[in-house]
């Protein structure tokens, strides 16, 4: 990483962690996955079934395989299915 920027990980990881401080929320994660763990965390839905959805489940429920999740972690379909809307307001 030090040949791209020029910097040191240390100063790398204190610039990442600035930029992860701003607004809105989740900003700065490396993929959507981790984005949006991050908002669901930081709203107090770190123990939800939401959040375990998905942070385990998330290409399930893109393709809309809700049974699938459901079964895994014995939660009802419907708040499988309901959870694609909640987080359809997320950033």
């Amino acid at each position: 990483m030090r040949a791209l920027v020029n910097a040191d990980i240390d100063n790398f990881n204190r610039a990442l962690e600035l930029v992860r401080s701003l607004d809105p929320v989740g900003i700065g994660a490396c993929n959507i996955k981790e984005s949006l763990l991050i908002q669901l965390f930081s709203s107090g839905k770190g123990d939800s079934h939401l959040y375990r959805i998905v942070s385990s489940h998330l290409e399930d429920l893109e393709k809309g395989l809700y049974q699938k999740i459901s079964k895994a972690l014995s939660i009802p379909i419907g708040e499988v299915g309901g959870s694609r809307d909640t987080l359809s307001y997320l950033n």
